[in-house]
């Protein structure tokens, strides 16, 4: 039959005792520690990570801001030198226009004055072969 011995009991309970308190001292404690470490040192990482990514979120974010104020910058530059060429365009065009007919004008002015001295000395002409032919009928008429 069985029997229970109480002194192979309680020396089971000891040892069992004295296995419990080496392995956590010499195996759980150091593997936990090191478990910590490591969930500690995962955690910083994980952190570095996100204000990492906020950072470049924020980088994103002001580049594209930059990019919008330059796209805008570059249109206005764009249409300010489109609105000085058409300037400069219809400045020349007028100065043009302007020149044209102040050339217009002094041809015209010359044209007048050419006709007048040529009338005057179409005139002087005219009065000149008047008498000389005057003369000559005379001069044909008493001869």
């Amino acid at each position: 039959m069985l029997t229970i011995n109480i002194s192979e009991v309680i020396w089971t309970v000891i040892n069992f005792l004295i296995l419990l308190f080496l392995l956590n001292r010499l195996l759980f404690k150091p593997i936990l520690g090191v478990m910590d470490k490591r969930r500690e040192k995962i955690d910083g990482l994980r952190r570095e990570a996100e204000a990492l990514r906020r950072s470049v979120d924020e980088e994103e974010k002001a580049a594209d801001d930059a990019v919008r104020a330059s796209r805008i910058e570059a249109g206005q530059a764009i249409d300010a030198a489109a609105r000085d060429h058409r300037e400069a365009l219809e400045k020349a065009v007028s100065d043009a226009r302007r020149r044209s007919l102040e050339k217009r004008e002094e041809a015209d002015e010359a044209m007048r004055l050419a006709g007048e001295n040529a009338g005057r000395r179409l005139e002087a002409s005219a009065d000149e072969l008047a008498s000389v032919l005057a003369s000559r009928m005379l001069d044909a008429a008493a001869g």
